[in-house]
C-alpha cells in the first residue's frame, strides 16, 4: 500500500519541552520524520524551509497560540493537514477553531498516545487520497485540455478540408461545364481510338450519323484520314490540324492534341468546328 511505503514529515508545535520530545518518541517509533518547534514563530520557519505532511500543535501557547499559527501555516502549505491539541471541550468553542483555522481535526487533552497515533494515521491516509484525487483533477484537467485543443484542431482541419473539396468540386463544375457546352465540337479519344468523351456541340454533329458516340471506334464516325491523324499524334505528341473534312453533309477544321504528360490518362482530343 502506498500509505506505508511512504515516510511522512510531521511538524509538532509546543511550548512545553517534555511534550514535544513524548510527541517525538512517540511519532518516530512509527517510521515518521519528526521536525518540533517550541513557539509558532519557530514553526513558521520551518514551513517555510521544509515539506510537511501533517501539524500537531497545542492550542494554548504563549504569543501566537495554534489557531493562529495553523490559519498562518495554511497560506503557507494549503495542503498540509492540521490537527490541533486542546483542553476546550465545547462543541461551539471547537466548531469556532474548526471553521477559522481550516483544522482537520481536534485532539482534546488528555491525549491517549494509541489514539494520537491512529489519528494521525488515519488523518495521513486521508491527506494521500486527497492529494491523489487532486493530481488526478489536474491530470484530467490537462487531458480534457488537450482533447478540446486537439478537437478545436481537427474541427478547423475538417472545415479546411471542406472548404478545399467545396473549390475542387466547383472547379471541376466549372470545367466540366466549360467543356460541355464550348462552341466547338470536343470528342476525347483513349489510346485504343475509342471514344470516350463527348461535348454537346460535338453530340449535335455527330449524333446525326451515329447515335450511341460514347464506346464506338472513331472510324465509324470520322474518315479514315482523321483516325490515321490521331494516332500519329499520339505517337509523337505533335498537335496536328486538318482542313476541309467532310462529317455527313458539312465541311469541318479538325484539330488533334494529345493529353498533357502529366495527365493519368492517354489519349487525344479532337477538336473541330465547322468550316464557313
Amino acid at each position: 500500500m502506498e500509505f506505508t511505503m511512504q515516510k511522512f514529515s510531521i511538524l509538532c508545535v509546543d511550548d512545553e519541552e517534555m511534550v514535544l520530545s513524548a510527541l517525538k518518541r512517540t511519532l518516530r517509533r512509527e517510521n515518521y520524520k519528526v521536525y518540533t518547534a517550541n513557539s509558532g514563530e519557530k514553526g513558521l520557519e520551518i514551513l517555510r524551509d521544509v515539506e510537511i505532511d501533517l501539524i500537531l500543535i497545542d492550542y494554548r501557547m504563549p504569543g501566537m497560540n495554534g489557531l493562529q499559527f495553523l490559519k498562518e501555516a495554511k497560506k503557507i502549505q494549503p495542503d498540509t493537514v492540521r490537527i490541533l491539541i486542546t483542553g476546550y471541550t465545547a462543541v461551539g468553542t471547537i466548531t469556532e477553531m474548526v471553521n477559522k483555522g481550516g483544522i482537520h481535526q481536534i485532539i482534546v487533552k488528555p491525549w491517549d498516545s494509541e489514539e494520537l497515533k491512529q489519528i494521525i494515521r488515519n488523518s495521513l491516509e486521508e491527506h494521500v487520497l486527497m492529494s491523489k484525487n487532486r493530481k488526478m483533477v489536474q491530470e484530467n484537467d490537462v487531458k480534457l485540455e488537450e482533447l478540446r485543443r486537439l478537437n478545436n484542431e481537427l474541427v478547423d482541419r475538417i472545415k479546411g478540408y471542406t472548404r478545399d473539396s467545396m473549390i475542387k468540386m466547383q472547379a471541376l463544375t466549372i470545367y466540366r461545364d466549360t467543356l460541355l457546352y464550348l462552341p466547338v465540337g470536343v470528342v476525347g479519344i483513349d489510346e485504343s481510338n475509342t471514344i470516350v468523351l463527348v461535348n454537346q456541340k460535338a453530340k449535335e454533329i455527330l449524333e446525326p450519323i451515329c447515335f450511341n458516340l460514347l464506346g464506338n471506334d472513331i472510324e465509324k464516325i470520322f474518315p479514315k484520314e482523321v483516325k490515321q491523324m490521331v494516332q500519329k499524334t499520339l505517337k509523337n505528341g505533335k498537335v496536328r490540324e486538318m482542313q476541309m473534312v467532310k462529317i455527313g453533309n458539312k465541311m469541318f477544321h479538325i484539330k488533334a492534341t494529345r493529353l498533357h504528360p502529366e495527365s493519368n490518362a492517354r489519349g487525344t482530343t479532337l477538336t473541330f468546328y465547322e468550316a464557313n
